[in-house]
């Protein structure tokens, strides 16, 4: 699998600008300003996709689904 360089931390702008919509308080979170997240990161995802990004949670210990790589 190929890996983007900085994927997460541009998911995490994304997603928290839509979440939020405070440029000022994501550009803190990232150590940008205001104006760079508002470039990059402004209307970049829709809401319901926002909402499951935050709602993604760990599957509980003993889940059938999750295989021990050794």
């Amino acid at each position: 699998m190929k890996y983007k360089r900085n994927a997460l931390r541009h998911s995490f702008g994304s997603y928290r600008m839509e979440t939020v919509k405070n440029a000022g308080q994501v550009g803190l979170e990232m150590g940008n300003s205001a104006a760079i997240v508002m470039k990059h990161y402004f209307e970049v995802v829709e809401p319901r996709a926002a909402k499951e990004y935050w709602d993604i949670r760990p599957l509980p210990r003993g889940d059938r689904k999750i295989v021990t790589l050794r």
